[in-house]
């Protein structure tokens, strides 16, 4: 038996990985493995989102149980849900000292004792710090009564975002025996050996192909939606926002906005080129990285957030 979770990070085609799987749930159940996704995770008839932030004893029992009706009827089981993590809100996502998703150790300790501590396997996607905070905060723009950037960058701090960290502090769960990592910019590249590594290679030649999912914000979308939302306050924010991107809409080549100045994205390339070293040189970890055979996109290829591909 084993039990693979998916825990994003959010803003790394997440969305888009899902849904591949998503249509892939019964060839993978033929194959004795079950998928969880968002879709199962945060209904009512399976309330693991809410299980995650109790500590209702009842609430956790008949979640447990559910986790362990799945297992009696799969040998594998793959969960994929990012919000194990915390959440695109401001203070879930960078912390009071710029610790990225500083609940991370409280919600997936949680998790784990959903599964009554049963030995896990951790998938993690991470991403450039500012592109990062700037696709976060995209999310958070599309929510009712969003967040001036510069309120949301409050306890932003470059230096503190270190998605090694992150993977430290995972590790000293006692359930999770590896993580295995990769670059969202390597996303196109990499999808068919990640799927492999989740699923196996025979079921992930079954997953569709790639697709875009979330386009993203152009920075003629983000000006526009600003200058809107400063003169109109009675339209919903979601509804101006929406109407911008109607109007601006994001594609291969158009720039993408930005909260962050291009000397800070510039820092962060840097860091971030450092901070994957230090990633790689865990133990437990596994970075993996394109290697010659792995599948290049076209070149006209978006990823998933509808920005070119990082080559």
């Amino acid at each position: 038996m084993s039990i693979r979770i998916h825990i994003g990070a959010h803003k790394t085609a997440t969305t888009e990985l899902q849904r591949a799987l998503l249509q892939t749930t019964k060839r993978l159940a033929r194959g004795g493995m079950g998928f969880l996704g968002p879709e199962t995770l945060r209904g009512e008839g399976f309330p693991f989102h809410l299980a995650l932030r109790s500590t209702q004893p009842a609430l956790a029992e008949k979640v447990a149980g559910l986790f362990d009706d799945r297992l009696a009827q799969f040998r594998n089981l793959l969960i994929s849900e990012e919000n194990i993590l915390g959440t695109t809100a401001r203070t879930s996502v960078i912390g009071r000292h710029g610790q990225l998703y500083p609940g991370a150790e409280r919600l997936s300790s949680r998790a784990f004792s959903l599964l009554r501590g049963r030995d896990v396997v951790l998938f993690l996607a991470v991403r450039d710090p500012a592109d990062f905070v700037t696709s976060a905060y995209s999310q958070q723009l599309r929510r009712p009564l969003p967040l001036h950037h510069d309120v949301y960058l409050r306890d932003f701090s470059l230096p503190a975002i270190s998605w090694t960290d992150l993977a430290r502090r995972l590790l000293n769960q006692p359930q999770v025996q590896k993580i295995i990592c990769w670059q969202y910019e390597d996303y196109a590249v990499l999808r068919p050996r990640i799927l492999t590594e989740m699923v196996g290679r025979r079921a992930a030649a079954r997953v569709p192909p790639s697709r875009v999912v979330n386009s993203g914000i152009s920075a003629a979308a983000y000006d526009a939606f600003v200058a809107e939302a400063l003169t109109d306050d009675e339209t919903p924010t979601q509804t101006l926002l929406r109407d911008a991107c109607r109007r601006f809409p994001k594609s291969p080549g158009e720039p993408s906005f930005r909260i962050l100045s291009s000397r800070v994205h510039d820092e962060s390339r840097a860091q971030y080129a450092q901070d994957l070293d230090s990633l790689a040189g865990l133990d437990r970890v596994r970075l993996l990285r394109p290697q010659p055979g792995d599948g290049a996109p076209s070149p006209d290829a978006a990823d998933p957030d509808g920005s070119p591909v990082a080559r």
